[in-house]
């Protein structure tokens, strides 16, 4: 038998080497030491602990015989009433942080839920009192709900033209045209050249210049000494805006002089709208019938 030199609790088992109630090495126990044991009809048996074997050998799992009466093997009251002391307030002392730490978190929850719902109103809703700006910082436009993105081109709405009467311009170009006619057979050549535009289409040569054109129309009126032209089934067409006409005719001509020529031609003068007088942006023929 072994004895525990600091609480005297006594055990039979010889293999244990220390108290399994406060680690003190045993000490094989003295004659004089074993108390005088009155058995009762049974014996408590410890089982042996199934986690298996503590590598501590101050806590080894054994077999230990408790007696029913036992006169001083038992522990000394003192020792318990310590033990169980520590563990009552070890066992407070945690179950006061873990509700400490409890409260924490919830605390924390409800304040972040609280600035969530709070992030989400507007500021100045129910309120009378308009929000003060600082005077280093500047408002943020807040953007139109119509603004596109700056990838996405603008698009580009035309106009609508202003209404026009469309007889009318058809009546001014054919007068135009027979105006044109009738200072080339007068030969006015001054007047016949204020029907041009600055740049025309001419014939083969686009956008030439009033200059060019001048100068080709001259040479014909230093060679002829008379021209005649008959203009017939024409047909005068306008744009949608009324800024531009085209008047398509049969033209055939007779001219005399240091020479002679003579022919007949569909031609196409496309007149513009130049600060309200129409003038001629282009002159080509469109068919050839026969020359001479």
């Amino acid at each position: 038998m072994k004895v525990c030199t600091k609480c005297n609790a006594q055990y039979t088992d010889d293999t244990l080497s220390f108290c399994l109630d406060d680690g003190t090495p045993l000490a094989e126990a003295r004659e004089t030491d074993m108390p005088t044991v009155i058995l009762q009809d049974t014996e408590l048996l410890t089982s042996v602990r199934s986690s298996g074997i503590s590598p501590d050998p101050r806590f080894m799992d054994s077999q230990v015989t408790s007696v029913g009466s036992i006169g001083s093997a038992q522990p000394p009251p003192a020792a318990k009433k310590s033990n169980t002391a520590l563990v009552v307030a070890l066992t407070a002392v945690g179950m006061t942080v873990l509700f400490a730490a409890i409260g924490v978190a919830g605390y924390m929850f409800l304040l972040n839920n609280d600035r969530a719902t709070n992030t989400g109103r507007d500021p100045n809703k129910n309120s009378n009192t308009p929000a003060v700006l600082n005077a280093n910082s500047s408002p943020t436009a807040t953007p139109s709900a119509t603004t596109l993105p700056a990838n996405v081109p603008t698009p580009t709405v035309n106009p609508t033209p202003p209404p026009f009467d469309e007889p009318a311009v058809k009546s001014e170009v054919s007068k135009q045209v027979y105006g044109w006619k009738s200072a080339l057979e007068s030969r006015d050549f001054s007047t016949y050249m204020t029907n041009y535009a600055e740049t025309v289409d001419y014939y083969n040569n686009r956008n030439a210049s009033f200059g060019t054109v001048k100068a080709d129309k001259a040479k014909a009126f230093a060679k002829f000494t008379s021209m005649s032209v008959d203009i017939s089934n024409m047909s005068v067409t306008v744009s949608p805006d009324g800024q531009t006409a085209t008047a398509v005719f049969d033209k055939a001509w007779a001219f005399t002089g240091s020479g002679t020529s003579s022919g007949k031609v569909q031609s196409q003068l496309i007149f513009k709208r130049i600060n309200s007088r129409w003038l001629i942006g282009s002159e080509r023929d469109l068919k050839v019938f026969y020359t001479r």
